[in-house]
């Protein structure tokens, strides 16, 4: 997992140019851990293998998300310098937001059948019921948590 993280921020850092913004995605991932832990916690459902992939597996569909809007918001702030860092975010997520909201609800129904007739499969089950949980957190990530790290910038980067 360590790894996995280490790749994110670089691949990130170079993408943006930004440490700053590759920092954000990166704290950003493991808030939306909390939604699999919550799902596997609540629900009393086993932990295994496939409950440590959709670790993996939500990390990128996260970040997936982060980047559209953080790549949408910095197109947006260097077109319309003039506008705030919020006025520019909430641009980009509504111009980004239902191409995640379709990769996120269509993973999480592709899943669906693995959590229905899957439960004898540890593995499987697992993977799906962790992923599904992560990704519907992941939502209030997107809604509530990055605005208020883009609302805490007082100068672009």
């Amino acid at each position: 997992m360590l790894l996995v993280l280490v790749l994110i921020f670089m691949i990130c850092a170079i993408m943006f140019e930004s440490l700053r913004q590759a920092w954000v995605i990166l704290i950003l991932i493991p808030i939306s851990f909390i939604g699999i832990f919550l799902t596997f916690y609540w629900f009393d459902f086993p932990f295994d293998q496939g409950g440590y992939t959709s670790f993996v597996m939500v990390a990128g569909l996260v970040i997936n998300g982060l980047i559209l809007i953080l790549h949408e918001y910095n197109q947006r702030m260097s077109v319309f310098p003039n506008l705030s860092p919020m006025q520019a975010y909430l641009q980009a997520f509504r111009h980004k937001i239902v191409p995640i909201l379709l990769t996120i609800i269509s993973t999480a129904h592709g899943l669906i059948p693995f959590t229905l007739y899957g439960q004898n499969e540890t593995f499987w089950y697992a993977l799906a019921v962790g992923t599904i949980g992560g990704l519907i957190f992941s939502l209030l990530v997107i809604f509530l948590v990055v605005p208020m790290f883009i609302g805490l910038r007082k100068a672009r980067d």
